[in-house]
């Protein structure tokens, strides 16, 4: 998904993420009407089914990368012992936010941190990631790794909005919708 600042990508993110609602119009997820949906499902669908990337960091401060990651895999009941944990560093996303990781140490590692935190609990949540400009404040390095990683996950069939400005990540992409002040255009 691309368009100007302002164009209305976030917000559409966020409706398409079950946390806000459409001013028109009808959504389905799942084959099922969003807006009949009560507010304690939307948030069991959003741990089960939705990872989100989004351009602020959004997560608990005071957790560490798998403890942000294991967190909502507790809340959805996986109290396995070390499951969480296993999953939290699944050897697919583990080896492609490797590669990203080496890449940014010449950040301060709280920017480093805050990174990676913000960016951690997607890869836990296979079925749909919601990414909002998950590469805005990379290096290119960092920012490939980050689309070889949503490219991996698409492939194993997650479903991935990729709300973007880079013209070279939207160029890989099979499908593309322009937004411009806050109606699709194309």
């Amino acid at each position: 998904m691309s368009g100007p600042s302002g164009c209305g990508k976030s917000t559409f993110l966020s409706i398409l993420a079950l946390l806000d609602a459409p001013t028109s119009g009808r959504y389905w997820f799942n084959g099922r009407r969003v807006d009949t949906v009560p507010p304690g499902d939307k948030a069991r669908i959003r741990n089960v089914d939705v990872g989100l990337i989004f351009q602020s960091f959004n997560l608990i401060g005071d957790m560490t990368v798998y403890e942000n990651v294991e967190y909502p895999l507790t809340l959805r009941g996986d109290r396995r012992h070390g499951a969480a944990r296993a999953r939290g560093r699944g050897a697919r996303p583990r080896r492609a936010v490797g590669r990203a990781r080496s890449s940014v140490r010449g950040r301060s590692r709280a920017a480093t941190s805050n990174w990676w935190r913000s960016r951690a609990r997607s890869p836990a949540v296979r079925r749909s990631v919601l990414a909002d400009e998950p590469t805005g404040n990379l290096d290119s390095k960092s920012g490939e790794a980050v689309m070889q990683m949503l490219e991996e996950l698409h492939a194993g069939g997650a479903t991935i909005c990729l709300a973007t400005h880079n013209p070279d990540y939207i160029a890989r992409t099979p499908r593309r919708i322009k937004l411009f002040d806050g109606r699709v255009v194309d």
